[in-house]
């Protein structure tokens, strides 16, 4: 596929070029290397492309594609995350065959649905959402074949892949099906590999943080590697500065976090970490911070997106299906200022349903 249409897909996903530019010129090179690397292909393998598509996706020389590269073949390169407009790209290298059997069962069954969608003819299947992270994986001996692993916030563990066939025209397919094993496994070598990028001496960037704060609420760390993560989260966060963006991240993991982490949390003076603060404790059940979330945005106009993402967090969509009906979140300062206007209106009709949110149902 040619580089305008790979660095399309990438844009419309979360935005990636306008991010990219701030972030480093570097790193946007980073990732058209990542998604768009070829290899020339003999004349024979151009003529059976041109003439049937789908015995040439079919068959790799003499072989078909499961053959050619069987699931335990491939390493797990890459991992590049896009959160609230951030890139991290992380370094995996992890072989397959170290893999449990169970997820190098369930990439040898997408593997072979993608070879019977091409020989069918179907073409691509749309992406179920905005994926929340990539991976690449390519064999470790045949590189004809590049797969993307693209994980959704999916409680079934789907995942999208998409099979880049290096012949002519790089032809692309894909298929979507829960794989919750074969993405527990990259999940869980991602965020070792990430958190191992944070170690001292080195010093962590933004994007470190950002990325490492979507990997709460999921089986991708480990009981202490889940302590050091909020850790390393609310003291970031807590930190002087515009910390808005990890914040917000942070608001969609709020029942993550303990007493004990939010000890850590120093707001400084900064409104994030206090914004943050008070959702905990309204999360908790407390009516008293809910109010004060809502005063506070009296004051703070400018921070409007902030409060709203707090309160849409205390109060789940899936909860309050009419209120977001007659009274949908604002994309801009004003709208947010409209939603959060009618949750102050109408507050003291909301109620707590344990574990489970506010409801306020108007």
């Amino acid at each position: 596929m040619k580089m305008v249409e790979r660095e399309e897909r990438l844009a419309s996903f979360s935005g990636l070029v306008a991010s990219l530019l701030p972030v480093s010129g570097k790193l946007s090179a980073i990732v058209a290397l990542l998604l768009l690397t070829s290899c020339g292909t003999s004349s024979e393998q151009r003529a059976s492309v041109n003439n049937d598509q789908g015995a040439a996706f079919l068959r790799i020389g003499s072989r078909s594609i499961t053959e050619a590269v069987r699931a335990e073949s491939f390493v797990l390169s890459r991992c590049i995350f896009l959160d609230q407009g951030h890139l991290t790209h992380i370094s995996l290298q992890a072989q397959l065959t170290q893999a449990p059997e169970a997820a190098r069962a369930e990439l040898g069954t997408l593997l072979a649905g993608l070879q019977g969608r091409r020989a069918k003819n179907t073409g691509k299947e749309p992406a179920p959402s905005s994926p929340v992270r990539i991976y690449q994986l390519q064999p470790s001996s045949d590189w004809i074949v590049d797969l993307t692993v693209e994980e959704f916030s999916d409680k079934k563990g789907t995942v999208r892949v998409v099979c880049n066939l290096r012949n002519k025209g790089e032809q692309e397919f894909s298929i979507s099906s829960p794989a919750p094993q074969l993405l527990k496994y990259i999940r869980a070598n991602a965020a070792r590999k990430l958190l191992e990028q944070m170690n001292r001496p080195r010093i962590p960037i933004d994007q470190h943080f950002q990325a490492l704060a979507g990997f709460l609420g999921t089986d991708a760390l480990s009981t202490d590697q889940q302590k050091r993560a909020r850790r390393l989260l609310i003291t970031k966060a807590g930190k002087s500065g515009k910390n808005q963006a990890l914040v917000s991240t942070l608001l969609d993991h709020v029942s993550s976090f303990d007493e004990r982490d939010l000890a850590a949390l120093n707001s400084d003076g900064n409104i994030a970490p206090r914004v943050f603060y008070l959702a905990w404790s309204a999360n908790r059940g407390l009516k008293k911070p809910l109010g004060e979330l809502l005063v506070l945005s009296l004051e703070y106009h400018g921070d409007a997106l902030l409060f709203q993402r707090a309160l849409t967090a205390l109060f789940p969509a899936v909860l309050n299906s009419r209120l977001y009906a007659l009274h949908p979140p604002g994309r801009d300062r004003e709208g947010a200022l409209a939603f959060i206007r009618k949750l102050r209106e109408t507050i003291t009709k909301a109620d707590y349903r344990d574990g489970r949110g506010w409801v306020l149902e108007p």
